[in-house]
């Protein structure tokens, strides 16, 4: 055999067309469903145009607001729930993204306690409601028990959310989830490609058979 057209009468060729189409099929399924579902779906949030407000700056009425990207903090889709930030998770379970931010916004101070700690001081401490011998003794006995409880799971038990250390505007683009599934699907069309190639080589002894 030596073209294209020979090979093709030939069963045995017929049937691996067949199963080379079926696997390029489902290898491009399986990868643009990983590539989905890792990113829920095309939208994805746009850290370069996310924008973080402090709320927990020492001098008051001097706003700090940057961009997620400016300073390296990447927050993920898992952060967001019906285009909001989902603050209890954040502080739940991302402890180093919060604390990047307080880094930003100039609290290193605040530091030196565990992230769900440093949560409920701040919302002990900005209700205006309290007197500061209140606030004080609340702080004492919750720090207390927020540090003795077991797990995360106990502890975000003392958090109210009334007030939160940093506000999140958050944007998000359709365009990466697009420019990762075009080059996935390149990259496996290639391989595949490769592939047929090296086929054609090893049974008809060259890369680019002549058809007839």
């Amino acid at each position: 055999m030596e073209t294209l057209k020979e090979l093709n009468e030939k069963a045995w060729y017929r049937f691996l067309k067949v199963v080379y189409i079926l696997l390029l099929i489902l290898v491009i399924a399986v990868t643009s469903f990983i590539i989905l579902g890792d990113n829920n779906g095309f939208k994805t949030v746009d850290n370069e145009k996310t924008e973080i407000k402090c709320n927990v700056l020492k001098e008051k009425g001097k706003e700090k607001v940057f961009t997620a990207s400016e300073y390296g903090i990447k927050f993920s889709n898992s952060h967001f729930k019906d285009g909001k930030l989902d603050y209890p998770y954040l502080i739940q379970w991302s402890d180093y993204i919060v604390k990047d931010i307080l880094k930003v916004c100039k609290r290193e101070d605040l530091l030196n306690d565990d992230v769900i700690t440093m949560q409920r001081g701040f919302e002990i401490y900005q209700n205006k409601s309290l007197s500061e011998q209140e606030m004080n003794k609340r702080w004492k006995e919750d720090s207390m028990k927020i540090q003795n409880a077991i797990s995360s799971f106990d502890k975000i038990k003392y958090l109210d959310f009334s007030f939160k250390m940093f506000d999140v505007v958050p944007q998000f683009t359709y365009l990466y989830v697009i420019k990762l599934l075009v080059i996935s699907i390149l990259v496996i069309l290639l391989i595949f490609e490769i592939i047929r190639r090296a086929f054609y080589y090893i049974v008809l002894g060259k890369v680019f058979p002549v058809k007839n």
